[in-house]
């Protein structure tokens, strides 16, 4: 059998099941939504909302939108800013942080800025092509968000991905604060408001966010206002002692109830679906809810969890995923998650389904036994596990907890 025609035959079988589910593909993803299907697919933040939006619209002001990984702070910040997008004579700008000190800050603020106005400004497209180089600078268009066109452009993030800032090119443009100054003197003319997202800050080191927004507090004190994405355990803890006053807003992103989880599913679904429906299907409604409990609140644990799940049923000819098919398509892709990992970290990960969850009070023998004298030394093992999808990271300000995820505890005794 060639390969063109073994493609060709597991293809088919795939898009085969895949329609008697009534899909045209696989819909869940780990990446943000793209641009037009976030409308549809957002779920449940309309009190944040409410709140956030008002604070950036009347006058220059900052807020943080913080929360535990896999929250959904990036898929928060983008649909805020869409529904900013439809005030009239407001400029939004977004773009993820390109690494990590307070200068690649100055740039990606810069970026963003002269992103949004590169259509209606030659010095905004200039530095533009000087920030990321003239050939992607030519294939960046403007893109449709729920049938607003060309008020927030956005840097791929459709592909998940993002342009970096060439440090080539940069080198080129000196006094990056005088320019990104420029830039919102000509836009405060043209907009009653402009306001600029900067994502990601949260998944830098701790020192170095809080670098980052001391050494740029003056930008953040520009005739403009920003959002910026941050974690409770890190900046934000800094903020909340107002250390540095840089926030006038914080909006913390609270773990979904099972309801709003429930309902990102039938969302994710009806996104790929010939017709729209609102049951679960391929899913029951019993074995959602085992997912949903095991998520713990965090959409991205969801997602990806739905995502191999659905991939696994597919491949074990199952014609639904109940609670039968269930607990099989989870020892297998557990399976498959566990045997990629060191016998260092399946130790804490055995040792973490057989207490069920890690905390700050963990006891010094459990610490012993995980071969560290203080919970200080285990915490960036664990911040890496919950960056790999091995388990979940719940906080609040009484401290953190760590379960694993559903990908990885399907074969494992809790």
């Amino acid at each position: 059998m060639n390969k063109k025609r073994l493609a060709s035959e597991e293809i088919e079988r795939r898009q085969k099941r895949l329609r008697e589910w009534g899909l045209k593909k696989n819909p869940f993803s780990i990446r943000p939504p793209a641009l037009q299907l976030l409308n549809e697919i957002f779920t449940n933040r309309e009190k944040e909302m409410r709140s956030i939006i008002p604070t950036l619209y009347e006058l220059p002001r900052n807020a943080l939108v913080y929360g535990a990984y896999g929250i959904g702070k990036t898929t928060f910040v983008i649909e805020t800013l869409r529904e900013l997008s439809t005030l009239s004579k407001v400029l939004v700008a977004y773009a993820p942080l390109s690494g990590e000190s307070p200068e690649d800050f100055e740039r990606t603020v810069l970026l963003a800025l002269a992103n949004s106005l590169r259509e209606k400004d030659k010095e905004a497209e200039k530095l533009l092509q000087a920030l990321i180089g003239t050939e992607k600078s030519r294939i960046i268009s403007k893109q449709f968000l729920g049938g607003v066109e060309g008020k927030l452009a956005v840097l791929d993030i459709k592909g998940g991905g993002t342009i970096s800032i060439s440090d080539t090119e940069t080198k080129k443009i000196e006094g990056v604060r005088f320019y990104i100054q420029e830039l919102l003197n000509k836009a405060n003319k043209k907009y009653d408001r402009v306001i600029i997202a900067v994502d990601e800050i949260d998944k830098k080191e701790p020192d170095k966010a809080r670098e980052i927004i001391v050494q740029c507090r003056d930008i953040l004190h520009f005739d403009c206002s920003f959002i910026l994405t941050g974690r409770l355990i890190g900046v934000p803890m800094d903020i909340h002692s107002s250390a540095f006053g840089a926030f006038d807003e914080k909006i913390w992103l609270e773990p979904l109830n099972d309801n709003d989880m429930r309902q990102i599913v039938i969302n994710y679904l009806n996104s790929q679906r010939y017709k729209k429906f609102v049951d679960t299907k391929p899913f029951t409604d019993e074995a959602v809810q085992i997912i949903i409990e095991k998520s713990r609140g965090i959409p991205r644990v969801l997602n990806l969890t739905c995502f191999v799940l659905l991939n696994t049923a597919i491949e074990l000819g199952v014609d639904k995923i109940d609670k039968d098919n269930l607990p099989k398509c989870l020892e297998i892709v557990s399976r498959k998650k566990y045997g990629d990992i060191s016998p260092h970290i399946r130790y804490l990960i055995d040792i973490i389904s057989k207490y069920g969850m890690i905390s700050e009070e963990v006891p010094d023998e459990l610490l012993r036994e995980m071969g560290v004298r203080t919970f200080t030394e285990l915490f960036p093992v664990l911040e890496a596990l919950v960056r790999d999808d091995i388990i979940i990271k719940l906080e609040n300000a009484k401290g953190m907890r760590y379960f694993l995820t559903p990908i990885i505890s399907g074969m494992l005794k809790e």
